[in-house]
């Protein structure tokens, strides 16, 4: 009998022990490499990880600045971009990274093989006429020149695309500000995800934009 009972302890300390780790391990293993997500291709500092995906898009027709389209554009490279024109901060940084790819790709003769989408995150207040004054005045006289599309629906047609693309956004009702999931979502000429480019560090904003040309 006090074998029985010394040993039942020791059991139940060995066991949670090894749910704690496990749960640990786990843990890093998240924030590392991402819930749902496969394998990065980088270092343990990358700045700018990337993470290798192979998932097959399903098609959804949503609003956008050019009328109705369905998602994804099949034929082109997508690279799908989070974001809304009244962002305080890392929106903007997308949109200067976007330019800038786009300027890279002009030079090496691939613009026309891309299509720049982005999804907005904030349609309880967005609307067309600012999202396309805001576009203009992102690329300017050039905006006819470059493949960039402004997706805007009602939100049980937006969260669909959310969901399927792993986009979080929750509006606070004070703020009215949009906290979001940021980075570039990369998707080939047959609509298979391939990668996700969540960088850790938006003030190396021209790493982000090597990683994705």
């Amino acid at each position: 009998m006090k074998l029985k009972l010394s040993f039942f302890p020791q059991y139940f300390i060995l066991g949670a022990l090894f749910i704690a780790l496990f749960s640990l391990s786990s843990a890093i293993y998240s924030y590392y490499y991402g819930i749902g997500l496969g394998p990065k291709e980088w270092s343990f500092l990358d700045p700018s990880p990337v993470y290798v995906i192979n998932r097959l898009m399903y098609p959804i027709r949503v609003n956008s600045t050019i009328g109705l389209i369905e998602i994804p554009i099949e034929g082109k490279i997508n690279v799908l971009v989070p974001q809304y024109v009244n962002c305080p901060d890392i929106c903007h940084i997308e949109t200067a990274i976007m330019v800038t790819v786009m300027r890279e790709l002009e030079v090496k003769g691939l613009l026309d093989k891309v299509v720049w989408i982005t999804i907005d995150v904030n349609p309880w207040s967005s609307n067309f006429t600012i999202v396309k004054k805001y576009m203009r005045e992102s690329l300017g006289r050039n905006l006819a020149d470059k493949s960039w599309i402004w997706v805007l629906d009602d939100t049980k047609i937006i969260d669909i695309l959310w969901k399927q693309l792993d986009i979080r956004a929750e509006r606070d009702n004070k703020t009215g500000l949009i906290g979001h999931k940021a980075g570039f979502i990369v998707a080939d000429q047959r609509g298979y995800i391939r990668y996700y480019v969540i960088p850790r560090d938006w003030s190396k904003p021209n790493i982000v934009a090597e990683k994705i040309i």
